[in-house]
């Protein structure tokens, strides 16, 4: 697992997880879902989840990345309540 403190970072193809000098790559092929909840995001590929804050979301903005992500990835967004 990767400690806390690493940069993730998602481009046209994958999710890649970086930390000091080693970076893990993931196509979005092998992700299960990304599921959306009012502060974060639970990234779960191969076995493994990881979470993201949405408070830390640096180069865009919540609704921009759901809407794109869902578009590479099965999505599961956050419904808020009324």
């Amino acid at each position: 697992p990767k400690p806390l403190g690493a940069t993730v970072t998602f481009t046209d193809s994958e999710m890649a997880i970086t930390s000091g000098d080693d970076t893990e790559h993931t196509p979005y092929s092998d992700f299960e879902y990304i599921i959306e909840t009012n502060d974060l995001f639970l990234v779960t590929f191969v076995g493994k989840v990881i979470v993201l804050q949405k408070n830390t979301l640096t180069g865009g903005n919540c609704p921009d990345f759901c809407q794109y992500i869902s578009g590479q990835v099965p999505f599961v967004g956050y419904a808020a309540e009324t």
